[in-house]
């Protein structure tokens, strides 16, 4: 699911943004002008200092996410067209990801009718949900386990969890 141009052996450039749009901080992550990387973040990373401090986002990403956080509805395959991103994964996670993105705004699946439409299994699907590097746009947050709201990004409990379920809220879809 690799939406961006690319230059065969061109130096790569990489530049990371972070902004708090009310839901905490976000940080994305671009890579020769695709998006690589989109993630809540408890504050900007400061991992890799060779990349940008806290600086605007990309005007597009800004709108779609503006858009999104005040409820307006979001197609992620409209996202995906009106922003060049490069997902890197396994080929079952990129599968995985591709399905992901024809769950409906204010819509949910449950793990394992996503997995059984994959010939896969429920755990895999799962893992590859929490290793999904493009939060909201790849919206693996709208996968429920059968027994209620299942993990996010790993996880059962705390902030990232909670964080789940405010956006089912927002999308209307609990």
């Amino acid at each position: 699911m690799d939406t961006s141009p690319g230059i065969p052996g061109a130096a790569s450039t990489l530049n990371a943004y972070h902004w708090q749009p009310g839901w905490g901080w976000i940080e994305a992550q671009f890579q020769d002008g695709a998006l690589i990387r989109l993630a809540f973040a408890d504050a900007p990373s400061l991992a890799d200092p060779s990349l940008p401090s806290v600086i605007p986002a990309p005007a597009s990403l800004r709108e779609l996410l503006d858009a999104y956080f005040s409820g307006q509805p979001i197609a992620a395959r409209d996202a995906l067209q009106r922003l060049p991103i490069r997902l890197q994964g396994t080929p079952f996670q990129k599968r995985v990801w591709a399905a992901l993105t024809e769950i409906p705004y204010g819509k949910t699946t449950q793990y394992g009718l996503l997995a059984q439409s994959l010939g896969s299994a429920p755990r895999a699907v799962g893992q590859a949900c929490k290793a999904n590097p493009v939060a909201i746009l790849v919206p693996c947050h709208r996968v429920l386990a059968a027994t209620g709201l299942g993990g996010y990004g790993g996880l059962r409990s705390g902030p990232a969890w909670s964080r789940k379920e405010a956006l089912l809220h927002l999308e209307g879809a609990r």
